[in-house]
């Protein structure tokens, strides 16, 4: 069964690569953050077991952040995200 909320989700997962376009919004940096915070929930939802559109989420948020010198750290996290890497027990990272 479908969420009511599931095709927003997915257009905004698939908005993410643009958020650095002027057309979308022109402050930028807030479309962004605003995508992230309404994607996270989902995400977190999926943490132990990623599904397909939690990790595809993640990946069109580490692309923004490699073209965003000040946001490597962030695309680092994500990518952890989507190999299910990290270097601490998900106990550590709470």
């Amino acid at each position: 069964m479908q969420l009511p909320s599931e095709p927003s989700l997915r257009l905004l997962s698939r908005l993410t690569v643009f958020s650095n376009v002027g057309l979308v919004d022109p402050s930028r940096p807030l479309v962004f953050a605003l995508n992230m915070l309404a994607l996270l929930p989902h995400m977190l939802e999926h943490f132990d077991e990623p599904d397909e559109f939690s990790k595809t989420c993640a990946q069109n948020i580490v692309q923004v952040c490699h073209g965003s010198g000040n946001l490597a750290h962030l695309g680092k996290l994500f990518e952890m995200y989507i190999e299910k890497s990290y270097h601490k027990t998900t106990i550590h990272l709470a």
